[in-house]
């Protein structure tokens, strides 16, 4: 096993390539870009004495670097994941319209000799555009230097780094306290007929009754668990629960494999923390959703921990799996703070755009001080990682059995500009659920991992209500039938408890205090801050040739400092920055339409007969609220008429694109993508007709 520490940052690469067409036009087709030029495995000529004058760290927080590297974009990791070989890995992710021929490329043609080749994803079989490659950083180097003819400047490179479930972040865990360490006793004939607090809370508004009477089963739902593994041969699923698919470290990489649904040893669950989660999800005793399926996707080892590209393959696993709809996705897994994961954002916007919603874990680290710059960083906020800082994902805090926020539940700032990442509390106190060790036995655990599961149960029954329902609708309809103001103590979070009955909330929430926008003391303390010598070090890895930083001084003299902008610390630059970074005032809501000029008024002249005007110059009216293509929204692809996110809403039946994602904002008039049929999306319409106009 390769050397572990939890962390929680992905990687990201955009592709595009250098030809007639725009290299960051969504229109500009794979054939056109792959028959542009042949790619040399040893390309020496394009940079030969600029490296240490163009190498620069931009973004940096106490883990992560951001460099770049002629023109390109990369983020190294602190602690990231080392394979055995001493060796980092790096996944490359191509977010929209890429096929199989250019992520081959990516591991082959464009491979160093000595870098390795760990996964290639399968865009082609509905997969992600995704690869990892292992190597050094100055092989990482090389792959950009070979694909140049193919990479737009603007892509970018993560290190592949550590994902874990939650409750191994917490350290509290080790001071031997009852009260907070996770509890996995087995249960007692005393415990096998006592109905779950938690399923007991979230059928009333109020209080516990001993009842739980759902409307609704979970029938004809499928949800996939990324977690440990599933015992799925436990009594509690009563053979609902079926082995689907397995990706393990094993020091050099990832073994993956398909599970055949009666091998029952293929994502086997040795921890625990799997079936537990499963158990509440869809157990006949502990669970939410009683009769929906459920799915054990392995991406995290026998210990907790795994890369972050087991997690992606996870994903892809759920994305290719069409017929195992309608779905949603229970992921009780994260890293430590500070981090965020551009791939994971853009796998599971992907999965938005497939029609399945994924539910995580807000995190356990409630009770730390924030403190992202310290040697040992953390922070309570759960916007302070991924991925609760995902805004298509279902982020879930944990509540007792008081209906408290409990202590170690990642919550959010009343801060104005703080952006809100939790969205909903349920049970996460001393739930009962499955035990991994028998067929029949119990467990008791405590976390926002026991938290989430509970929700991605209510998803399941509102699938059943309506399996045609979009994820944006039932997110909706979820928060929309929570039930207001019951948790105690949620902080700067949204006061929604869930609640699975059919009946909305008819009550508004509580005000929030209102706060002028200003910035913290921290603020005028770090912003433009100089980091220390010793933390500049790791920002540059020693060269293939075994030579070290004192060799290069020019390495020691980087500008490294807290600017507006970096990524990974967007929280606390929303915290402490709000009035400098211009957090506090909206951004994203579309502008306010223009007012239109009026036409000038025309006085013939007084010795002439008077002529009529000239016809006014054509004029293109302003964006309104009833032309939506005109406005761009947040997500990572186009959203189709039937509220699906995807680059081939008409190809798979989705109707026709309506709104741009705001990466290629504007939708132009002719139609000239999916096979002539459909709108394109550009960065600029002006050699496509120009911006489509309102109808």
């Amino acid at each position: 096993m390769g050397r572990f520490v939890v962390m929680s940052t992905w990687c990201l690469l955009g592709v595009g390539a250098h030809s007639s067409c725009h290299p960051g036009s969504e229109s500009c087709t794979m054939e056109e870009q792959g028959s542009r030029s042949m790619l040399s495995r040893r390309h020496t000529t394009w940079k030969q004495e600029s490296d240490l004058q163009e190498e620069e760290t931009l973004d940096l927080s106490q883990n992560v670097a951001t460099k770049q590297h002629n023109g390109y974009t990369f983020t190294t990791v602190k602690n990231g994941y080392i394979r055995k070989d001493g060796r980092p890995q790096w996944i490359v992710c191509l977010p929209d319209g890429c096929d199989d021929n250019l992520t081959h490329k990516l591991v082959t043609d464009c491979l160093p000799d000595h870098m390795t080749a760990v996964w290639e994803g399968k865009p082609d079989e509905d997969g992600l555009c995704c690869v990892t490659i292992a190597g050094s950083e100055a092989d990482l180097r090389e792959e950009l230097d070979n694909c140049h003819s193919i990479l737009p400047k603007d892509a970018s490179v993560e290190q592949d780094i550590i994902m874990a479930i939650p409750e191994l972040g917490d350290e509290r865990h080790d001071e031997k306290d009852p009260s907070l360490m996770e509890k996995t006793s087995q249960s007692t004939n005393n415990h096998e007929n006592e109905l779950p607090w938690g399923l007991d809370r979230i059928d009333d508004r109020s209080g516990l009754d001993k009842d739980y009477t759902p409307p609704f089963t979970g029938k004809g739902v499928h949800v996939f668990v990324l977690d440990t593994g599933i015992r799925t041969t436990h009594a509690d699923f009563g053979g609902r629960a079926l082995p689907a698919f397995e990706s393990l470290l094993d020091g050099y990489g990832t073994k993956k494999r398909n599970c055949h649904k009666s091998d029952n040893t293929c994502a086997i669950d040795r921890d625990g923390h799997g079936t537990h989660c499963a158990g509440t999800v869809a157990g006949l005793k502990y669970g939410v959703a009683k009769n929906a399926k459920v799915y054990a996707v392995k991406v995290l080892n026998d210990d907790g921990r795994g890369a972050a590209t087991q997690t992606l393959e996870g994903y892809e696993f759920v994305r290719q799996q069409k017929t195992l709809r309608p779905a949603v996705v229970s992921a009780s897994l994260g890293g430590t703070r500070p981090g965020y994961s551009k791939g994971e954002e853009i796998a599971i916007n992907n999965l938005l755009g497939a029609g399945v919603l994924v539910v995580a874990a807000a995190g356990n680290d409630g009770w730390k001080e924030d403190s992202p710059f310290a040697g040992k960083p953390g922070s309570p906020y759960a916007c302070s990682s991924s991925p609760g800082n995902i805004p298509a994902a279902i982020v879930v805090g944990n509540m007792d059995k008081t209906d408290t926020r409990s202590g170690d539940s990642q919550y959010d700032s009343l801060r104005p500009g703080f952006q809100k990442c939790v969205d909903i509390f349920a049970p996460g106190e001393n739930i009962m659920s499955a035990s991994s060790k028998n067929d029949n036995g119990g467990a008791s655990k405590s976390g926002t991992s026991m938290a989430t599961p509970h929700v991605s149960g209510a998803v399941a029954l509102l699938l059943e209500e309506d399996p045609a329902m979009t994820p944006r609708v039932t997110e909706q309809k979820l928060k929309a039938r929570a039930t207001k103001n019951a948790v105690k103590d949620p902080k700067g979070s949204p006061n929604l408890l869930l609640y699975v009955g059919r009946d909305s909330s008819t009550a508004t929430m509580s005000p929030v205090p209102a706060q002028s926008c200003s910035d913290t003391p921290l603020c005028g303390k770090r912003m433009g801050q100089k980091m220390p010598m010793y933390l500049r070090n790791w920002a540059v890895n020693p060269h293939a040739d075994g030579s070290n930083l004192e060799k290069h001084p020019y390495y020691l003299r980087l500008p490294v400092r807290i600017k507006c902008g970096v990524k990974v610390i967007d929280y606390w630059l929303r915290l402490n920055c709000a009035k400098t970074c211009g957090f506090c005032t909206p951004t994203d809501k579309p502008p306010t339409p223009p007012t239109p000029l009026p036409m000038p008024h025309w006085t013939p002249p007084a010795t002439l007969a008077p002529t009529p005007p000239p016809p006014p110059p054509h004029w293109t009216p302003p964006p309104t609220a009833s032309c939506s293509w005109q406005h761009p929204h947040g997500g990572g692809m186009a959203l189709c008429q039937d509220g699906t996110q995807s680059w081939f809403c008409v190809r798979d039946d989705h109707g026709q694109r309506v709104q741009c994602p705001s990466a290629y904002p504007e939708m132009c008039a002719s139609k000239s993508c999916g096979g002539g049929m459909d709108y394109c999306c550009e960065r600029s319409c002006h050699s496509k007709g120009g911006p489509r106009k309102c109808e």
